[in-house]
């Protein structure tokens, strides 16, 4: 008989987290089109950096040119962090359940397929009050059991969502 206790599995949320800045990445982290290395840490200053926008603005010249630079980018990006081997995406399945509505906000359980058959869930938190558009928090709240039902954590997201985030 086997007396140890089942250990649940840890939160996926940091896979969230790493698909969403993979997928913002083709212009977050521009670089001169000449260069094979990724930037990082604090790689310019304000002026530099806006130079370097005007520069990068100059290697393209319409929507065919931009995806090349983008697709160039975000190969640089895998290539330096090491994730050339990445699976293809997959359809994403995305689940939505269990609205709840609250004072200038309202919470829904989500989940997504990341891989077949690998879920990712987390909650949505979205104002109540209806916009033209909306800005978009990822809220990590840790690793540990239960953590995005921490007081603190309900309460972050609570506010930017009634703040219209």
């Amino acid at each position: 008989m086997n007396t140890h206790p089942v250990r649940k599995a840890p939160p996926r949320s940091p896979l969230l987290l790493g698909w969403i800045l993979f997928h913002l990445s083709g212009t977050a982290f521009a670089q001169p089109a000449d260069s094979a290395r990724l930037c990082q840490g604090n790689y310019y200053t304000e002026a530099q950096g806006k130079a370097a926008l005007a520069r990068f603005g100059a290697t393209y010249r319409d929507r065919p040119g931009w995806e090349e630079r983008a697709d160039r980018i975000r190969r640089g990006i895998r290539q330096g962090a090491a994730l050339e081997g990445v699976p293809q995406n997959t359809p994403l399945k995305p689940r939505v359940r269990g609205r709840r509505t609250y004072d200038g906000y309202t919470v829904e359980n989500v989940a997504f397929e990341s891989l077949p058959g690998f879920f990712v869930t987390g909650n949505l938190y979205r104002p109540v009050r209806k916009q033209s558009s909306y800005a978009a928090i990822l809220s990590p709240h840790g690793h540990g059991p239960n953590l995005r039902f921490g007081e603190s954590v309900q309460k972050r997201c609570a506010t930017l969502a009634r703040m219209g985030a």
